[in-house]
This record gives C-alpha cells, structure tokens and sequence, in this order.
C-alpha cells in the first residue's frame, strides 16, 4: 500500500511538471490552442485524481453525516473535472472562432485554472492531514479493539438507520445473536491469550461469510451481532445455520509458548467451538431495533438452555428449538 502512495505521488508530480513544461513548449501564438487544451486536460485529470484520493482517504460509510461529508467535498473536483473537460472539448472544436473573437490567448481564465488547481491541491492536503490524525480516534469509538469489527455503540447507531431505511419500504430485517459455547472453559485452559485469539479468529470468519450489505459487531464479551437487511427470516435462519456448522469445523489453531531454562517450544493447539445462534425478523408493523434485538436475545438463551450449539427462531416456542 505504501509504495502505492508513492507511486500516486509521483504521477501527480509528474503531471504537474508536464503542466508547467506545456507552457515553456507551446509558447508561440499558433501553438496556444494545443497549450490551453493540454493544460485543461491534465488540470480537469489532476481534480478527478484529487477527488478519488480524497473519497478513497475518507473511506465508504453508510452513515449519513459521513456520506455528507463526501458528498460535499468531492463535490468541487467533480465540478472542476467537467469545467475543464468541457475547456479542452471546445478549445479544439471551435479554436477558429475563439481566434477571430480574441479569446484563445486568455491568460485569465488559464490563470483561474491555475488556482482553482491548487486550491483543490491544497483542500485535498488539509483533508487528508486531518483524516490521518483523527482516523485512530474515530476507530476507537466505533470498531472494538480486540477483533476490528464495529462495537455495540456503532452497530446501535447502525441498526437504528436500517430501521428506518426498512420500515418505509416494507423490506424484512433480520438480525443473529451469536455466543460462543462455554467460552469461559477455553479462558480456563488455554488462558486469556488463547481466547482472544478464538475472539479475533471468530470475527474474521463471520466477516468472510457476510454479505456486503450485512453488518457485523461484537456485542460484548463472547457475543456477535450479525444485521441482515433484506433478509426474511428462513433466510435468516438458513446463514445461521451455515455459520454454525462452518464455525464447528473451523480449526481455530493457536500457536503457544512454553519457555524452560534453556529453549522455547512452539506448540500448535487445535481449538474446537461451537456456537449458538438466536435469530429474529422484522417484516411489517412498527419496527424497534431495541424490542428486535431482545427477540433474538431470547432466541439465543432458548439454544443455549436446550444443548447448545443450535439455531433457535425468535418466532418459534422452546418445544421446536430449531429454525
């Protein structure tokens, strides 16, 4: 990824020596129509690569403030790309009668170019300075430390806007309430370490197994939240019931370390877990995110109190404890 960077960089570099060299080259009257449209080309080039850099350092967000934020500072490089598009096209279809009018050789207008070019260079830099000193402090108050995914707070916020996005539309929303099988044991004998690394690894899988438009959080200690939108509930059950059995054959390995007097051995430990899975769908009335998520709380303690290792459907009684 750095020596992506780099290279970005040096392009750009390189087209703005190009810029500059332009105007040494096609000095001459005759040649200031290939001057004008070259330099319109790269500068409407440069705001387009300015605007993507920009959006690509803010990063893709579903979250309203944020999609704002983008919106409204990628809107002046779109603006500038097409302004000077626009330029170049009709600097070479209609250089005749700019000629005749006068209006080929206007430094002004070249000059607005110019500025317009570094302020967007110098809006790119600022933006990008700022993203980079705030990113740590917006991770930590949204995505949990130990696995990376997005913590209670943020999926709270999350499932609230989905809430709202579903409710209108009549879409079903189905959410899975994950726990890990007698966690507590695989802290007792392979400590702490080992059941971070079984925490870390179940977060990976479940992010692999998520569809894009899925959400998944930890919800605290030992317990996932996995938010399917557009999912009714047999869908909903059907992903549970995937996950459930991918996760029961996952090796979760974990290298530890024993340390005698002299040398360090290495052991590779296979973990086994199982998990349990509460799911519960919304598809029409009034929609609580709070009132969704208990339903499927309950749901989860129904498979933990009937053996474990199951799926259980809000919708169904303890007597059918699978979806």
């Amino acid at each position: 990824m750095e020596a992506l960077h780099v290279s970005a960089d040096r392009v750009l570099a390189g087209l703005v020596v190009l810029i500059a060299l332009m105007q040494l080259a096609w000095i001459g009257e005759r040649s200031a129509m290939w001057r004008i449209a070259g330099t319109s080309l790269l500068i409407a080039v440069l705001c387009a690569w300015n605007g993507s850099t920009l959006l690509r350092c803010l990063g893709p967000s579903s979250v309203q403030p944020r999609r704002s934020l983008r919106v409204l500072l990628g809107l002046p490089f779109a603006m500038g790309a097409v302004v000077f598009a626009m330029r170049t096209s009709a600097v070479l279809l209609a250089h005749e009668q700019l000629i005749s009018n006068g209006q080929l050789e206007n430094s002004g207008s070249l000059l607005g170019a110019l500025v317009w070019l570094f302020i967007s260079l110098g809006m790119a830099l600022v933006v990008q300075v700022a993203y980079q000193m705030q990113r740590p402090l917006s991770l930590a108050a949204t995505h949990d430390v130990l696995t990376g995914l997005l913590n209670r707070r943020a999926a709270d916020e999350f499932l609230a806007q989905e809430a709202l996005r579903a409710q209108p539309q009549g879409a079903p929303l189905s959410v899975l309430m994950i726990d890990i099988d007698f966690f507590k044991k695989v802290n007792d004998q392979y400590g702490h370490a080992g059941g971070d690394h079984v925490l870390r690894s179940l977060a990976q899988l479940l992010k692999q197994r998520a569809r894009a438009s899925d959400m998944t959080a930890r919800w605290g200690g030992e317990e996932f939240l996995l938010l399917l939108p557009d999912t009714p509930h047999q869908g909903a059950c059907a992903m549970a019931e995937q996950l459930r059995l991918a996760v029961q054959s996952h090796p979760f390995q974990w290298q530890q370390q024993k340390v005698p007097i002299t040398i360090t051995i290495t052991i590779t430990i296979t973990i086994t877990i199982t998990i349990s899975v509460g799911a519960a769908t919304w598809s029409g009335g009034p929609l609580l995110a709070n009132a969704l998520i208990a339903e499927a709380d309950n749901a989860l303690y129904r498979a933990k109190n009937t053996g474990r290792n199951r799926v259980c459907g809000a919708e169904q009684v303890a007597s059918l404890p699978a979806c």
